[in-house]
């Protein structure tokens, strides 16, 4: 009884194993490509929106139009946001900064000063736009503070993290490389 209860369970890891969308694991002839499956799915349409920036630009959703845009929703003096501030300004707008099909933007959802961003900003070495005044945005989005949405070309939402920054880092990296290629 003992071997055939543990014969199944390794069958059962096999099979949870064989359906991992962990870029890791192989995906073999005549399996699904999962990128297939994401363009595939139908996905809700990213909100507009439009927001001052800390340089005093006007950003909105319609200047990404035909790109792969990564919003992180920040609080200002967010200690997890601060934390990770850096983090993404290497992990993501570093490696793809330099894709034309790619851009990044920060949107502060505490609403804090342009001193109060600033020094976000300062802090993080965040070299990408961060938008002031965004709790309408975040609410508009479902999101947060210390969240990260990936929009497609298309302008549709294609993740929208349930977790901090930090945990959803990779699947955001993933997302944005299977979207750009």
């Amino acid at each position: 009884m003992k071997s055939s209860f543990y014969s199944f369970v390794f069958t059962l890891s096999l099979l949870i194993v064989g359906c991992s969308s962990d870029p890791d694991v192989p995906v073999l002839a005549g399996d699904p490509d999962p990128m297939d499956e994401m363009e595939s799915e139908s996905f809700e349409d990213a909100p507009d929106f439009s927001l001052k920036a800390l340089d005093d630009t006007d950003i909105s959703l319609a200047d990404y139009k035909d790109k792969v845009l990564v919003i992180f929703f920040f609080g200002h003096n967010c200690p997890p946001c601060v934390a990770v501030g850096p983090t993404i300004e290497d992990e993501l707008n570093q490696e793809f900064r330099t894709n034309e099909d790619f851009e990044i933007i920060g949107i502060d959802v505490w609403d804090g000063s342009n001193a109060q961003v600033q020094r976000f900003q300062e802090t993080t070495t965040a070299s990408f736009p961060l938008g002031l005044k965004g709790s309408s945005v975040s609410k508009d989005y479902n999101s947060g503070r210390d969240r990260l949405v990936v929009i497609n070309k298309e302008s549709k939402i294609v993740f929208n993290g349930t977790s901090v920054a930090k945990n959803d880092l990779s699947d955001v990296q993933n997302t944005v490389r299977g979207l750009l290629n």
